[in-house]
């Protein structure tokens, strides 16, 4: 009977284990997709959005304390600066480019060190939390056609 149960324990292993395996392999691929979409230039990670015609920056990997996002990355404009971009940076000031519409959520969150923004003149919207945190920011000054401002 201990032989059966020990027979029945194995066979039953080895069925889960096979039954498992093609799920771990799409998981794989949706991952392999989804950093595929990731592209660098110089210091920053970025996606293209708008099929192809725009930029949202992912990250930042350089350490400057002045740091001046570029017009365009991949030779076309940036358009929005992701949420969590920036989060947690030691940098102190921040220029936008002329071609950007929105800062997403969290995007500088907690960048204590940050004591300036530079807006540009277009922008859209800035989201929930972007500046969350940012304990040495005193004051900005936004552009007149931001259209949506968000909490915190």
């Amino acid at each position: 009977m201990k032989q059966l149960i020990k027979l029945l324990c194995i066979v039953l292993s080895m069925l889960l284990i096979v039954t498992t395996l093609p799920l771990l392999a799409s998981a794989d691929d949706e991952y392999e997709e989804e950093t595929e979409a990731a592209l660098v230039d110089g210091d920053y990670t970025y996606e293209l959005i708008d099929d192809g015609a725009a930029a949202s920056v992912l990250s930042y990997t350089g350490e400057d304390a002045a740091v001046e996002v570029p017009q365009q990355l991949g030779n076309v404009p940036v358009k929005i600066i992701g949420a969590f971009a920036f989060i947690g940076l030691p940098i102190q000031s921040i220029v936008l480019p002329d071609t950007l519409e929105t800062v997403d959520y969290a995007a500088f969150a907690y960048c204590t060190a940050l004591q300036s923004v530079a807006f540009p003149a277009l922008l859209k919207s800035i989201s929930a939390s972007a500046f969350e945190g940012c304990s040495s920011l005193e004051t900005i000054e936004l552009p007149q056609n931001t259209l949506s401002i968000g909490v915190n």
